[in-house]
């Protein structure tokens, strides 16, 4: 009798057991199916895509003993940024309310503080830290098909936020502060200051770019549907921020406008537009760059952006296909820059020393002569870093012609550890010399 009593309650639990593995099985089925299915989207359900319907979906919430879980109506601006993409990407963008659309841009997004810490000073407080989450869905009206991607971000603790009375209500105490950091932003304008009149200016903060992975996810979801060429009017009349994250999108959504739209980049008003685009080149490693990178490292004005060329260059010639034109070439290159002046005598000599580094990856013994040139001039000069270089590179490269330049500064340099540097390169470069004679 005790062993029928039991029996039932044995079979509901391997019932229960089965039931559980069944549910888990197909949850698991159902996120690789998800996955898979965004990743093997259909971009020709898209292409017709013209007129985009924004609709924005956010909650703020922040944890305190007294009010837990308060919610807050105040708004980040993700309908601005999502706008300003868009359209300068050439699409239309139309509010929620509208009928006629192609295609619905749903971005639904939850933001919490971190922590129980403020910031500011009466009548103006923050909290210093926050954490954001969301997704992002285009969906178009005609087929339904739909692209997802998630995005989160940590705002950083903020020390100097201004407060801007006109734009909203201030709260009187901390315990009423929103998440103001990530409304507000940290970038200000400084171009704005020159317009200061009262000292407080209606608005000198570019807020926007500061949620970076909203905006570089939907710049990743537009180069995937529509190729980067979508892109490149970005590149003109919007902040610099966005900027960078185009170019890192051109980086990692690669297709056969890759090329092209880094290249547009080059001549970019922004300087560190210029140098990103030429280290994603680097990293890329398109022979088709090689001419424009070398007009960079020639005529481009700011010496960290032609040390970059330089990289970017040596990156494409050091490829296993590269042909032995192409790696000529670049180092014809970098040895006709050697000696070229720049305008600021400290940023000559950090020129000086990347291009020299940069050869010197090269191991080529004809890079010897031009080097030791070089050396002389630089004996002259206090900056010591181009001489130093020289020194590692002269060892490496492991000519005997480079003896007697070593030797020499080992004796004369008026700086002891360039001379020790000279000795130890020296004694290095003949043990070398003398084990390849063996």
């Amino acid at each position: 009798m005790i062993r029928e009593a039991k029996m039932p309650f044995v079979f509901f639990r391997i019932f229960g057991l089965f039931f559980l593995l069944t549910a888990i099985v197909l949850l698991f089925v159902s996120g690789c199916s998800k996955q898979q299915s965004e990743k093997r989207v259909d971009k020709n359900l898209f292409k017709e895509v013209k007129v985009i319907r924004i609709v924005i979906k956010q909650t703020y919430t922040y944890n305190s003993e007294n009010t837990p879980n308060l919610s807050f109506s105040f708004m980040l601006p993700f309908k601005q940024v999502a706008k300003e993409i868009l359209e300068k990407a050439g699409f239309v963008v139309v509010g929620e309310e509208t009928k006629k659309y192609d295609a619905t841009l749903l971005v639904n997004a939850k933001c919490k503080a971190i922590g129980q810490t403020y910031g500011g000073e009466l009548p103006g407080f923050y909290y210093t830290g926050a954490r954001i989450t969301g997704k992002i869905i285009l969906e178009t009206f005609k087929n339904r098909a739909k692209y997802t991607s998630s995005f989160e971000t940590y705002s950083p603790p903020l020390l100097n936020v201004l407060v801007l009375k006109d734009m909203v209500d201030i709260p009187d105490s901390p315990d009423k502060a929103p998440l103001k950091e990530l409304l507000w932003g940290i970038r200000p304008n400084y171009s704005s200051y020159m317009n200061l009149d009262l000292g407080i200016p209606s608005c000198i903060i570019d807020y926007s770019w500061e949620l970076e992975p909203f905006p570089l996810k939907l710049l990743e979801i537009i180069a995937t549907l529509y190729g980067n060429e979508k892109l490149i009017p970005l590149l003109k009349g919007t902040p610099s921020g966005l900027r960078f994250m185009i170019i890192k999108t051109f980086e990692k959504v690669r297709d056969e406008k890759t090329t092209d739209a880094l290249i547009s980049a080059l001549d970019n008003e922004v300087l560190y537009v210029r140098h990103l685009a030429i280290r994603t080149m680097g990293e890329v490693n398109d022979p088709r760059f090689v001419e424009y990178l070398i007009g960079k490292l020639i005529s481009e004005k700011e010496w960290f952006v032609r040390a970059s060329a330089a990289d970017a260059l040596y990156n494409i010639a050091a490829t296993a296909d590269a042909p032995s034109e192409i790696k000529n070439k670049v180092f014809e290159a970098l040895i006709s820059v050697l000696n070229d002046r720049v305008e600021k005598e400290v940023d000559q000599s950090l020129f000086r020393e990347s291009v020299v580094i940069t050869l010197g990856k090269f191991k080529d013994p004809r890079a010897i002569n031009p080097l030791i040139t070089l050396l002389e001039k630089e004996t002259k000069n206090e900056s010591t870093n181009v001489r130093s270089a020289i020194i590692g590179v002269l060892s490496d490269i492991g000519d005997e012609r480079a003896i007697e330049p070593l030797k020499k500064l080992s004796i004369t340099d008026p700086y002891d550890y360039v001379r020790d540097e000279a000795t130890e390169a020296l004694e290095k470069l003949k043990s070398r010399l003398s084990q390849a004679k063996k």
